[in-house]
């Protein structure tokens, strides 16, 4: 797992605007080796792996279960993935989002389309 250098700036711009942040990762126990290494995380609310849940994205239960687990409105939430088969599945559930190719420029742009404030 690596983290974009400019995604830890959005991180802690969200976290200013009061933003809770949740990290829904389809991740195998080898995350918990690694978590330590990636200090973006520690802005996070909660971490849902996947393999703690045995279902993955874009299975629509491991999205339901994440909803329940931290208490989400997936209809107050925006949810941000590499893949748009993910952003589809949370679509599916209520959730926007958008496909981030790492281009922080473009993911910025998305959020002053949906009001997100950063």
């Amino acid at each position: 797992m690596t983290v974009n250098t400019g995604m830890d700036k959005v991180i802690e711009g969200l976290k200013a605007e009061g933003y809770k942040l949740y990290l829904l990762s389809n991740a195998s126990q080898d995350f918990y080796i690694f978590k330590e290494t990636i200090p973006a995380l520690n802005h996070f609310d909660g971490l849902f792996i996947s393999s703690d849940w045995e279902c993955l994205k874009p299975e629509p239960v491991i999205f339901q279960k994440f909803f329940e687990h931290f208490d989400i409105n997936p209809e107050e939430s925006f949810f941000i993935d590499d893949l748009a088969d993910n952003i589809e599945a949370a679509s599916d559930q209520g959730m926007d989002g958008y496909v981030f190719d790492g281009n922080i420029e473009s993911l910025l742009s998305a959020f002053r389309r949906n009001d997100i404030k950063y």
